[in-house]
């Protein structure tokens, strides 16, 4: 998504600088304020992801004003929207601005709230993570399962793992009685074999490479509720300059999305089939209870 908006352009930059002149301090707090907002917002862009993380990087679900009240929420008096970019469809089909407009579609500033901004009736939003167990051993197990049902084998080692090329369609970890060390494992090499299949035509270094999967695995973990460390030692590739920054932190959003979309489909197919299962049931014992009063 390009920002073409004057207004969005000086926010994104006004982000990305902020996260650029802290990490050249050795102050991480707006980085880590960003993996925060990408772990949660992992169907977003990039640019809403910094627009987000600039303004309140403690939001958890947002909308705008007519959808909040389509739900029963009211905005609390004396909020102040986040603004994010959102797509706006040329109706006449005729503009010729082509700064402005891209397959008929601009993307230009809009008014939303977070959940927290809202009062009245309560769903069951506050739950973030994706629900992947309650403990390590069902989080590392549930996890394998995904990565295994998008393609690709998760062979476990006892002893060294073999040397070889990480790609998607095997990755090898080594595994043990701590599955806390074991969820790490798996989500960094997940994390590096998907980065490699998108990264394949980037000269990077491997001081780079290993600095974005750490980047990377931080997201998803916290998208999971799991607390995977991030090296904070200074990667000069990293953050080289702003621009290096921006492209960079694009990278890693987009990969750790992918990750993650992942992740939250299989989990949605998953509550589908049971909910499916169990109307089957129902249905089936509806069935017998007619045969039975038949007779």
């Amino acid at each position: 998504m390009l920002a073409k908006d004057p207004k969005a352009k000086e926010m994104i930059g006004e982000a990305i600088d902020k996260i650029y002149e802290d990490t050249n301090k050795s102050e991480f707090n707006s980085l880590f304020n960003y993996f925060n907002v990408a772990s949660k917002f992992y169907r977003y862009s990039n640019n809403n992801i910094l627009l987000i993380s600039l303004q309140k990087p403690e939001a958890t679900r947002v909308a705008d004003f007519d959808k909040w009240n389509s739900l029963g929420y009211a905005i609390k008096k004396g909020e102040k929207g986040i603004k994010i970019l959102a797509p706006e469809k040329d109706k006449t089909g005729q503009n010729k601005d082509k700064e402005a407009y891209e397959d008929n579609i601009r993307f230009s500033l809009k008014t939303v709230f977070d959940i927290s901004q809202c009062e009245g009736m309560k769903n069951d939003f506050k739950k973030n993570a994706l629900d992947l167990g309650l403990d390590d051993k069902s989080k590392y197990l549930k996890l394998k399962t995904i990565i295994e049902n998008t393609g690709t084998t998760v062979k476990e080692h006892k002893k060294n793992i073999p040397e070889g090329i990480l790609n998607k369609e095997q990755i090898d970890i080594s595994y043990s009685k701590d599955y806390s060390k074991n969820l790490r494992d798996l989500v960094n090499k997940y994390s590096s074999a998907i980065l490699r299949e998108t990264d394949n035509k980037e000269s990077n270094s491997q001081e780079l490479k290993n600095y974005k999967v750490e980047a990377i695995g931080a997201i998803v973990g916290r998208a999971i509720g799991e607390d995977i460390k991030f090296n904070s030692d200074f990667c000069p590739e990293f953050y080289g300059t702003k621009d290096d920054l921006k492209t960079n932190l694009a990278k890693v959003s987009r990969v750790s999305g992918m990750i993650l979309k992942k992740i939250d489909n299989n989990l949605f197919k998953e509550k589908a089939q049971k909910a499916e299962k169990e109307i089957e049931e129902v249905f089936k014992k509806k069935e017998k209870s007619k045969v039975g009063h038949d007779r």
